[in-house]
């Protein structure tokens, strides 16, 4: 049975990259704070070290036992788990209502001003539910076409902007700025959620080694300073000026006679979300017994459809929902301190 549902770890890590990739994707490439190119690169550097080292509890789950933290505190703790469930509900709920509204932002805004937000927050939720119901295994199956996709889109958007490349010495581009890196450093370290993702859905991915979560970090980190490059070197100032710059570059993108790629900004920017909500659905059903896990995803769903409401009519939800430094916060206490915790004190279960 364990072999016929299991899946490649390295799936399981295309996954995560492709969840990553959304958070880009949504959001500026840059920090909240716009910058230079070095000061960019050196937060993506320092965020994603960090987003690495949130890794680490769980890995050594997964390594010394093979399991993944959810199934780690089930085996342990089965009397409590209802606690560190309903922890996690909640932390999961945050995480999808604020990917939800920034998704919908970015859909509205700059891409389909006439669309219902309420309509498109419903679709996305109903075709994710269906989807996190077939589970993690055929989530990454789909992920291969997906990240495919991403990859093609990646290279056609960034080849179309060469022509655009502007190497003017400039200083500021050159400079350094320590408040402007930890502002970087808070939006690059926010990534770390795939690290909880992936405590909670590692269980079946078989042939796990730790160099495939190094690899999908560094690889998340190259996509990032290629897309920073062409950002400042081809968009230059204008791109400051804009809140959506990966956007900007896909308009902005030229090959011959064909112009505007923002079809394909669009494509990779729907698709990667629906993974992400996906991986973060099926991470909270996880969390419950397998003959609730419909049920829960149903009621988790409604749940996340009424905070989605109250923030797009009270500012004050939204902006706490899109707070990164709550959501730092809660990847910190989520990915690192409550699996610390549990190693430390099942550490006999873990034979360290």
């Amino acid at each position: 049975m364990r072999s016929r549902i299991s899946f490649s770890s390295i799936r399981l890590m295309l996954t995560l990259f492709i969840c990553a990739f959304a958070m880009l994707f949504m959001q500026s490439i840059f920090g909240e704070e716009k910058s230079d190119f070095i000061t960019d690169l050196l937060s993506a550097l320092f965020g994603l070290s960090i987003v690495l080292l949130c890794f680490v509890p769980s890995v050594i789950i997964k390594r010394k036992a093979n399991l993944d933290f959810i199934s780690f505190v089930k085996l342990t703790t089965p009397s409590a788990v209802i606690f560190t469930s309903s922890y996690y509900a909640l932390y999961f709920a945050f995480l999808l209502t604020g990917f939800l509204i920034r998704y919908t932002d970015v859909f509205t805004k700059e891409l389909n001003p006439e669309a219902n937000v309420y309509f498109v927050a419903v679709l996305m939720l109903a075709v994710c539910i269906y989807a996190a119901s077939k589970g993690i295994n055929n989530l990454s199956r789909a992920v291969i076409f997906i990240f495919a996709l991403s990859f093609v889109a990646f290279f056609i958007i960034t080849l179309g902007n060469i022509a655009n490349l502007n190497f003017e010495i400039n200083k500021s581009n050159f400079s350094f700025n320590y408040n402007s890196v930890m502002q970087g450093v808070l939006f690059y370290s926010a990534i770390a959620f795939i690290a909880v993702i992936f405590g909670f859905t590692s269980l079946k991915a078989e042939k796990y080694k730790l160099k495939h979560t190094i690899i999908t970090v560094i690889t998340v980190f190259v996509a990032a300073a290629v897309l920073m490059f062409f950002i400042y070197f081809s968009l230059g100032k204008y791109a400051e000026r804009q809140p959506y710059e990966v956007y900007l570059l896909s308009k902005a993108s030229h090959i011959g006679v064909v112009s505007g790629m923002d079809s394909l900004y669009l494509a990779v920017l729907t698709s990667s979300v629906f993974v992400l909500i996906t991986a973060l659905l099926i991470s909270m059903s996880n969390s419950v017994e397998r003959k609730c896990r419909k049920k829960a995803l149903l009621l988790f769903a409604v749940a996340v459809f009424i905070l989605f409401i109250c923030a797009q009519n009270f500012n004050n939800v939204k902006d706490i929902l899109t707070d990164y430094y709550i959501l730092n916060f809660l990847n910190f206490i989520s990915a690192v301190i409550i699996p610390v915790i549990y190693i430390i004190v099942f550490r006999r279960r873990l034979n360290v």
